[in-house]
């Protein structure tokens, strides 16, 4: 059987123990839905990076994670000791080491004078992935109107407090 695929926007990996784990918002997952938010997965088999794309492969699904809809500020509320220990994962040979390294930077407010490589690429790809994901989101939010408007008795709500996930309710 072959393992179903994942492409995730506003996405986040972190590590503890040794155990690395994945979440953020599911564009479509074949068993929890569209735009739903994945706040954990499965074991991690295997991860690799490929053209500004982690994959990150679980028992079951394998999740592309294109750098450019990685979280703006993913350890904002990690303990700052933490995050300096992640971000001297940066010398490692393991790509979702070094992506997790340079996400710990980013929160810990490295000048982008002194950022290593990942860093600097990963910011320059979430300009245009913000963009990118605003307009998903806006379109999103229409694909769902259009469908509201189609009923007599709708009333549609947008409400504007969700941490993630659709903000439209109908």
């Amino acid at each position: 059987m072959e393992k179903a695929k994942v492409t995730m926007r506003n996405w986040k990996p972190y590590v503890y123990d040794g155990e690395y784990n994945l979440s953020g918002t599911a564009d479509v997952h074949p068993r929890l839905g569209r735009n739903v938010y994945v706040a954990t997965t499965s074991t991690l088999v295997k991860a690799s990076l490929e053209e500004d794309v982690l994959i990150y492969e679980t028992r079951n699904t394998v999740y592309h994670c294109p750098l450019k809809y990685m979280m703006v500020s993913p350890y904002g509320n990690v303990v700052q000791k933490y995050r300096e220990e992640l971000a001297r994962l940066d010398t490692s040979e393991n790509a979702l080491d070094r992506i997790i390294a340079a996400a710990a930077k980013m929160s810990l407010g490295e000048p982008e004078d002194t950022a290593d490589e990942m860093v600097r690429k990963i910011r320059a790809l979430q300009e245009t992935g913000q963009q990118e994901i605003a307009q998903m989101e806006e379109q999103e939010k229409q694909r769902l109107l259009e469908i509201a408007g189609k009923y007599e008795d709708c009333v549609y709500i947008e409400v504007s407090s969700v941490h993630s996930g659709s903000k439209l309710v109908y």
